[in-house]
C-alpha cells in the first residue's frame, strides 16, 4: 500500500482522513471493511464478466466518493440501484461488491466522505481567520453564497445527511453517525473560536462559549434544513456584543 504523506486523523465513522501541505483534509475511505457488509446472494446469480471487464474504476478514491454522493444526493438511496451506480461511476460490480460489500456499504462509504466535505467547508473560513469575529462572518456568508458549488447544493437539495436520517435513520440508525460527527465539529470550532474572541476583547466576555455556540449552529444550520426559517447575519453577530 502506497504510504501517504502528512497527519492522519480519523472520523469516528472510520473515514480516515490525511491532511496536505496547505492542511485541507482527503477523505481516502474506511482502513479496512465496512460494518454490516454484504457479499451479494450467490442465489441471484454471478455479475457478467464481460459488463466487469468493460468498466474501469476511476483512478483518484475522492473523484469516485464524489460520483456516488453526487447520485445518491440527487434521487435518494432507495431510488439507486446497483446498475445506476455501475452506469454513473464506471465501477464495475465485481470492485463494488468486493470492496464495499453492498450498496447500503457504498453509500456508507459516500455518505462519510460527504461528511469530510462538510467539515472541509467549515474549516475553509473557520481556520486561521484574522479574527473570531470575522471567520464566524465569513461562516455565515458561506452558506448564503451562491457561488460556492458544495453550498449552494445543500440549500436547493436539502442536507444528505440530514436527508439519510430520514429516510434510513430507522432501519440503519448507524447512519445517523456522519450528521453528528459534523455537528460536533462545527460546535467544537465555534465554541473555540468565541473563547478566543473573548481571550482577544472582540466578544464580550458575559457569555458562556458553549451556550453561545449551540444558538449559533442551530441559527446557522436552521435555513438549510427549514427553507422558511431565516436567521439574518447581522442579528447572529449581534448576540456577540
Amino acid at each position: 500500500m502506497k504510504s501517504v504523506a502528512g497527519p492522519i486523523c480519523m472520523l469516528s465513522s472510520g473515514c480516515v482522513i490525511v491532511a496536505s501541505a496547505r492542511g485541507a483534509p482527503h477523505a481516502l475511505g474506511r482502513t479496512a471493511g465496512l460494518e454490516g457488509a454484504r457479499r451479494p446472494d450467490r442465489t441471484q446469480g454471478k455479475p457478467s464478466r464481460r459488463a466487469d471487464m468493460d468498466s474501469q474504476v476511476p483512478t483518484q478514491p475522492v473523484a469516485l466518493l464524489d460520483d456516488v454522493v453526487e447520485l445518491f444526493w440527487q434521487r435518494g438511496f432507495h431510488d439507486v440501484c446497483v446498475e445506476d451506480i455501475v452506469r454513473h461511476t464506471g465501477l464495475n460490480r465485481h470492485t463494488l461488491y468486493g470492496k464495499f460489500g453492498s450498496k447500503l456499504g457504498l453509500f456508507r462509504e459516500a455518505l462519510d466522505h460527504y461528511a469530510v466535505r462538510n467539515i472541509q467547508a467549515f474549516d475553509e473560513v473557520l481556520v486561521d481567520g484574522p479574527s473570531a469575529r470575522a471567520s464566524l462572518a465569513a461562516l455565515l456568508q458561506l452558506r448564503d453564497n451562491d457561488q460556492h458549488p458544495f453550498w449552494s447544493a445543500v440549500r436547493t437539495r436539502g442536507c444528505l445527511a440530514a436527508r439519510t436520517v430520514d429516510e434510513l435513520g430507522r432501519e440503519h440508525p448507524e447512519l445517523k453517525q456522519p450528521m453528528d460527527d459534523v455537528g460536533r465539529h462545527l460546535l467544537t470550532r465555534v465554541e473555540e473560536l468565541l473563547r478566543r474572541g473573548q481571550a482577544e476583547g472582540e466578544i464580550n466576555p458575559r457569555h458562556s462559549p458553549p451556550e453561545l455556540a449551540a444558538v449559533f449552529v442551530a441559527c446557522f444550520v436552521a435555513p438549510l434544513a427549514w427553507s422558511g426559517v431565516r436567521v439574518q447575519p447581522e442579528a447572529l453577530l449581534a448576540l456577540l456584543d
